[in-house]
C-alpha cells in the first residue's frame, strides 16, 4: 500500500499568507534584533522624535510595534492579508496599507524609510526593483533617509540549498531552498503538511527572490532621485549568512 499522498487542497495560496503561523515566531523574532540595531545605528538620530517613518514590507508588525512603541509615527506596507492581521495587534497605532511595495500610494510623506530582512530581494526584476525605489521616493519628505538590506548572490549561492522542518500548531511545516545560477532566481517552497497525516499536503506555495548586484542597486537609486549613503555588509546575530546593507537619502 502507498502512504506517500503529495495531493493538496489549494496551490494558490500567497506564500506569505500561507506561512503567517509560523512567520514571527521562527523569523520575525530573530531578524528583530539585527533590525533595531541597524536602526540605533543609522536611523534613529537622523529622525527627530515623534517622526514619521515608512516600514516597507512590514510583514507582521514586531518591527513597526517597535517603532511605535518608541514614539513615531509609523506607517506600515505589506502585500499579505494575513501578516497585516498581525501587525494589526502588534503595531495598532500604525497605519497600515496592503499593496505591493512598487505601487502603494499614502496620503503623506515620512522622514525615513526601512525595508528590513531581504524584501527587496523579492523584486520580480529590475524594471520592478525600479518602480520600488521610485515609489518610496515619492513618500519621502526631501532630505529624508532610506534604509534597506538585500541578500547578495553569493550568498544564495553558498546558503541557500537547505531544507527547513518547523512544527505549527496547524500543521507541520516543510521548507525547500533552491538557487538557480542559469536564473538566477532563489526559490523557498513551503508544504503545509497534517499534523495527523504527515503524507498529506494541505497546501503549498513558492516564494521567489533575486539578487541584485551593488552596481544595479547604485543606479536605480540614483535614477529615482536618491543619494547613495553607504553600501556594506552585515552578519546578522548568530547566523551564518551575510547581507548588504544601505542607506540612501532622497534628494
Amino acid at each position: 500500500m502507498n502512504h506517500h499522498r503529495e495531493t493538496s487542497e489549494s496551490l494558490d495560496v500567497g506564500f506569505y499568507d500561507l506561512i503567517a503561523p509560523i512567520y514571527d515566531s521562527h523569523w520575525g523574532r530573530s531578524y528583530f534584533s539585527s533590525a533595531s540595531c541597524l536602526f540605533g545605528r543609522h536611523i534613529e538620530s537622523l529622525v527627530h522624535p515623534g517622526g514619521r517613518i515608512l516600514d516597507v514590507c512590514c510583514g507582521a508588525g514586531r518591527f513597526a510595534g517597535f517603532l511605535a512603541r518608541a514614539g513615531y509615527q509609523v506607517a506600515g506596507v505589506d502585500s499579505s492579508p494575513a501578516l497585516l492581521a498581525q501587525a494589526a495587534e502588534q503595531a495598532p497605532t500604525a497605519f497600515l496599507v496592503q499593496a505591493d511595495m512598487s505601487t502603494f500610494a499614502l496620503p503623506e510623506t515620512f522622514d525615513a524609510a526601512v525595508c528590513c530582512f531581504n524584501s527587496l530581494n523579492h523584486a520580480r526584476d529590475e524594471t520592478h526593483l525600479a518602480r520600488i525605489f521610485s515609489c518610496v521616493a515619492r513618500h519621502l519628505a526631501p532630505a529624508g533617509h532610506f534604509l534597506f538590506d538585500v541578500i547578495p548572490e553569493e550568498d544564495y549561492l553558498h546558503f541557500w540549498k537547505d531544507n527547513e522542518y518547523i512544527l505549527g500548531t496547524d500543521g507541520f511545516y516543510e521548507l525547500n531552498y533552491a538557487y538557480l545560477t542559469h536564473t538566477q532566481i532563489a526559490t523557498c517552497r513551503v508544504r503545509v503538511r497534517s499534523r495527523q497525516d504527515p503524507t498529506f499536503v494541505q497546501a503549498e506555495a513558492i516564494s521567489e527572490q533575486r539578487p541584485f548586484s551593488s552596481s544595479v542597486i547604485d543606479r536605480f537609486l540614483r535614477c529615482a532621485g536618491f543619494r547613495v549613503v553607504f553600501q556594506k555588509e552585515f552578519g546578522r546575530p548568530q547566523s551564518r549568512d551575510s547581507h548588504l546593507l544601505v542607506l540612501a537619502q532622497r534628494l
